[in-house]
């Protein structure tokens, strides 16, 4: 709590004041879909030869567990499951896929004389997200820095771009659609 100022409680409570980098928040998101193992982070998992041959893969490094299977199966992936079928995360859900996910809209800093403030004009949108949610094969984040047209929150602006990417990923991996998830009122 060193260098809490008096606001840090209640901004803290809804995600201010935190700061993480689009790696991190990935990598977060991949250990509740790896079943509460952390791995460590790699960008390429395969090297190929020009015939598309592949010549090496890169194993994953399990560092330590952050949460039980039962806590990332059973409770973590069912609540971002519900954030994707009946919260902000609509416009993610996949025809023929379980997603889950988490939308973040978040208001940027800025300079306002000798201090700073939090921009009532400035977002910082995102959303990140895995699939299949019962058998993942990939995750996704997508994070917009000041969202133009208008619309500004992460289920609306990040939300789509990760269904996009996701089904055409799925599909060249050869992830077959298998459950259709419906929108719930």
């Amino acid at each position: 709590m060193k260098g809490w100022t008096l606001d840090s409680v209640l901004s803290i409570s809804f995600g201010y004041e935190i700061t993480a980098t689009p790696l991190q928040l990935s990598a977060a998101y991949c250990s509740i879909a790896n079943g509460g193992n952390f791995l460590k982070p790699q960008i390429i998992h395969a090297i190929s030869d020009f015939s598309g041959k592949k010549k090496k893969y890169i194993l994953p490094v399990r560092l330590r567990r952050i949460a039980s299977p039962a806590t990332a199966r059973e409770v973590m992936t069912p609540i971002l499951e519900e954030v994707v079928t009946a919260g902000t995360g609509k416009s993610a859900m996949l025809s023929g896929y379980r997603v889950a996910g988490k939308t973040g809209t978040a208001k940027k800093l800025e300079k306002k004389g000798d201090i700073m403030v939090y921009s009532q004009k400035k977002y910082i949108s995102s959303f990140v997200g895995y699939a299949p949610a019962d058998d993942p094969k990939i995750c996704v984040l997508v994070s917009i820095d000041e969202p133009k047209k208008g619309e500004y929150y992460g289920g609306v602006v990040a939300a789509p771009i990760v269904k996009n990417v996701m089904g055409r990923v799925l599909s060249e991996m050869g992830v077959k659609p298998r459950n259709i998830q419906t929108a719930q009122k």
